[in-house]
């Protein structure tokens, strides 16, 4: 029989084992365990907004909390960026990047108020790509190389118009190195670069690959996508790095970030998570819907790419200073 004495004693080691367990288990529930929030630089219902709010859906189902995405417009996406960067490093404020237009930004401005290196980047899903396409009585044939063949015999003669600082950085990037010398026009907005081309106003169109099927159907040809390679929502036209011209990287990746010196078993959790809810069919076909090419990229994959674009806009920006006073 034991005494009333060495029951407190057995009493005591175990509450003690107790402690040391929870003490060896970190002492805090796993990640996450409250409401995740996700930055996105840009207004309800644009592109980024909508791919944001098409994977946080996903996301929350998988791990149990809510994910919710904070819209924070402005500067290009830079407020978002600098607010994230400055923000509490636990793994429960995260953000959206638009990555053409983060470096666009860091190589044109003197101080954004945050670096590059301020941000950890944990993975991307997409690439958001554009497409060439002549109207329908262009007179330098239908084949892209009928068109670098007439700009060539034609110099400024091939008015071409586009709608972003991407899509003028790629026309400045395609002179360079097929040769030739376009007539670029800015519209604003998407839908006026469209009906410009439609209406004969302007010879070609650097514009986002959802008008290529209307544009189809009103006679005009899609020439190419501003690629490295061919996409699934397009296979049958040729990515532009096949006919051999090495120009910028025009493609648009929103990038899940964090602060810099979020826990990495924060930023683990997020990428498996996002690579998991993303791999179905089912979520597959939604991004197709929306115009946008499905490509999980995280690490050196992902790193690579957006350090060859951020080196490209460097070096066109270097020896053109004036196209960004003129395009913005």
């Amino acid at each position: 029989m034991f005494s009333k004495k060495m029951h407190l004693v057995i009493w005591g080691c175990l509450i003690v084992l107790s402690l040391m367990l929870a003490a060896c288990n970190g002492g805090a529930a796993e990640y996450p365990d409250k409401t995740i929030k996700f930055f996105v630089g840009a207004n309800a219902g644009g592109g980024t907004d909508i791919l944001a709010r098409l994977l946080t859906a996903e996301m929350e189902k998988e791990l149990g909390e809510s994910c919710v995405v904070v819209n924070k417009p402005g500067a290009a996406g830079q407020i978002s960026n600098l607010e994230l960067a400055n923000s509490k490093k636990d793994g429960y404020t995260l953000g959206f990047l638009t990555d053409f237009n983060t470096l666009v930004a860091m190589n044109t401005d003197e101080d954004l108020g945050y670096k590059l290196d301020d941000l950890e980047y944990i993975c991307s899903i997409n690439r958001s790509t554009n497409a060439i396409i002549i109207r329908k009585d262009f007179p330098g044939g239908e084949t892209f190389e009928d068109f670098v063949k007439y700009a060539r015999e034609n110099p400024g003669k091939v008015k071409i118009g586009h709608s972003a600082v991407g899509q003028a950085l790629l026309i400045n990037s395609l002179e360079e190195k097929a040769g030739i010398k376009l007539s670029p026009i800015m519209y604003n907005g998407g839908g006026n670069n469209y009906n410009a081309l439609l209406g004969g106003h302007i010879d070609v169109a650097i514009i986002g690959t959802k008008f290529s099927a209307q544009a189809a159907e009103k006679g005009c040809t899609t020439l190419a996508v501003t690629s490295d390679k061919r996409i699934d929502i397009l296979p049958e036209i040729p990515a532009l790095q096949e006919f051999g011209y090495d120009v910028v990287n025009n493609e648009i990746t929103r990038i899940i970030v964090a602060p810099k010196g979020t826990p990495q078993e924060a930023i683990d959790k997020i990428r498996d998570t996002v690579k998991k809810v993303t791999a179905t069919d089912a979520f597959q076909k939604k991004l197709s819907e929306i115009n946008e090419v499905y490509e999980f990229r995280s690490g050196e994959s992902l790193m690579e790419i957006f350090n060859k674009k951020n080196d490209a806009i460097k070096a066109i920006v270097e020896s053109n200073p004036e196209l960004f006073k003129t395009s913005n």
